[in-house]
């Protein structure tokens, strides 16, 4: 089977995999889409107030984070049945979150960058204009490293995202 995007749900920004049947895709246009059949269906999952999504986090097939356009983070325990609107932060925007496990995790937006040990109840500053650039994607690895995406470069932080340090060689040659 040859899956054809559905052009009326806009660009994909991210797809999270859960494992060989389930995956989740969030579009510009504030769409959030689930196949629990690895990709046969899909299904359209409501969210509040949907919006240009930017960010998807499941760590598994209940527990998830969106981060949208507008800095705003929501949370689902229930597989997408009900969401959570997190985030009480100036957070600038957009929203790209990461997490460990259901209580600690980071957000980031294109300059700032904020760490929370209650699953985005509250959110802590820990770094600011960190990147000169629009921020593409976080990607958390374990307790203190992680991985950055910017226009045209790629950062490391070992400290949990106090200091951010660019790879060089550039990755991608």
């Amino acid at each position: 089977n040859v899956w054809i995007p559905d052009s009326s749900l806009g660009a994909y920004n991210g797809v999270e995999a859960i494992n060989d049947s389930v995956a989740y895709i969030i579009s510009n246009r504030g769409f959030l889409i689930k196949t629990e059949d690895a990709g046969l269906s899909w299904s359209n999952i409501p969210v509040p107030n949907p919006i240009q999504w930017w960010s998807i986090q499941f760590l598994n097939d209940s527990v998830g984070w969106l981060g949208d356009i507008n800095g705003r983070v929501i949370k689902t325990t229930d597989g997408g049945n009900s969401w959570i609107t997190l985030n009480a932060t100036d957070m600038d925007k957009p929203a790209r979150v990461t997490f460990s496990d259901e209580n600690n995790g980071y957000a980031a937006s294109f300059r700032d960058f904020y760490q929370t040990s209650d699953g985005g109840l509250s959110w802590t500053q820990i770094a600011s204009n960190i990147f000169a650039t629009n921020l593409k994607a976080l990607q958390i690895i374990d307790d203190s490293t992680l991985y950055a995406a910017v226009t045209g470069r790629f950062y490391q932080s070992t400290d949990s995202g106090q200091t951010w340090t660019l790879q060089q060689p550039h990755p991608f040659g």
